[in-house]
């Protein structure tokens, strides 16, 4: 049995799994809903957020995206984190249930990556317009 948590906020993804104060964890057996219910986060540091899902036994997280020390302290406490999500959150779990082995992969239907998330124009425009006067 898996056990997936949502960063959600009235049905959708939020952007940032750090600031997101409510979850959505879904037990997924077999290919089907075994169990969904609501978190509520009480705190706000994220030491305590990262412990706190490995305290509830989450092995997924699926969210619109997260900060690099929230990642780390998570990834390093043994849960998978896919970020760039964003979606009806129900429409994205039934996207990973039936794509599980491709959903990185997904592009269309429910589950749509958010624009902007690829690395592949990541400074391509640098330094353009700045003369440098110095050597």
């Amino acid at each position: 049995m898996a056990r997936i948590a949502l960063s959600i906020n009235s049905d959708n993804f939020i952007d940032t799994l750090d600031f997101s104060h409510r979850l959505m964890i879904v037990d997924i057996s077999d290919g089907t809903v075994v169990r969904e219910e609501y978190f509520e986060f009480d705190d706000s540091l994220i030491t305590l957020r990262a412990r706190k899902l490995k305290d509830m036994k989450i092995e997924i997280i699926l969210c619109g995206a997260v900060s690099d020390p929230l990642f780390i302290m998570v990834w390093h406490s043994g849960i998978e984190v896919i970020p760039g999500l964003s979606g009806n959150c129900r429409d994205i779990v039934k996207s990973y249930i039936t794509q599980k082995d491709d959903f990185y992969l997904v592009s269309g239907g429910a589950a749509l990556f958010k624009g902007g998330c690829t690395m592949k124009n990541r400074g391509r425009f640098r330094n353009r317009g700045r003369k440098r006067y110095w050597r």
